[in-house]
């Protein structure tokens, strides 16, 4: 049960509380060229007003960035940068197109009284 600092009950529907289940990367040694390529393996709990699980999903981001890209810099990191905030955007992508297609998260929305629109 989710309580407010006062001991009220705060007016909300549920919780989405992420974690970061995995973190792979691979540099151009390990992949046998030129890219680094980056994989978050996340798991989004769900929780109704009430605080009981009410669902997971799984959400995987994935990025690749070529290292000739930055090559000019003098550096690789940022190749693994770039590889990352692909990552970060692919699972951002995933997540708001997605969602609401996941079972977990149209079970959760009919308790609550919403309905997709058709």
């Amino acid at each position: 049960r989710f309580v407010g600092a006062d001991g009220s009950s705060p007016v909300f529907a549920g919780i989405i509380a992420p974690s970061i289940e995995e973190v792979q990367f691979a540099i151009p040694d390990q992949t046998g060229g030129d890219f680094y390529e980056v994989w978050i393996r996340y798991k989004l709990t769900l929780f109704d007003a009430g605080g009981n699980n009410v669902g997971e999903l799984p959400l995987i981001g994935y990025g690749k960035a070529n290292e000739r890209n930055f090559s000019q810099l003098g550096q690789q990191t940022p190749a693994l940068h770039e590889a990352t905030t692909w990552a970060l955007r692919g699972a951002a992508a995933e997540l708001s197109l997605r969602f609401r297609n996941k079972t977990a998260v149209q079970n959760w929305l009919a308790t609550i009284g919403v309905v997709p629109k058709t």
